[in-house]
């Protein structure tokens, strides 16, 4: 299991980079720090069966990327929809 672990996670390495690089644009744009950003995942279980459920979870999905997605396009993406889901928290619903 951690050889197969360790083989997803070096193939998807780009999609990791794009990640991070997506987490410091929030991080910069919402004004908190990375390190309350990665407190608040902190309680996530990273247990060798929480790997396996999402992974399960992954391949489960109905989803089917049909193209990857470059590093340069997820940073575009996430730039177009940050501005909307922070516009969204100040709507009275959302903060009730």
């Amino acid at each position: 299991m951690q050889t197969y672990i360790d083989t997803v996670t070096e193939q998807l390495k780009k999609e990791f980079d794009a990640y991070n690089d997506s987490v410091s644009f929030v991080c910069e744009t919402t004004k908190i720090s990375q390190k309350v950003f990665n407190d608040t995942y902190a309680a996530e279980p990273s247990t060798r069966i929480a790997v396996e459920n999402e992974l399960s979870n992954q391949f489960l999905s109905p989803f089917i990327a049909t193209t990857s997605t470059s590093k340069e396009r997820a940073i575009e993406i996430l730039r177009a929809v940050v501005p909307l889901a922070l516009e969204k928290l100040k709507e009275p619903a959302v903060l009730e």
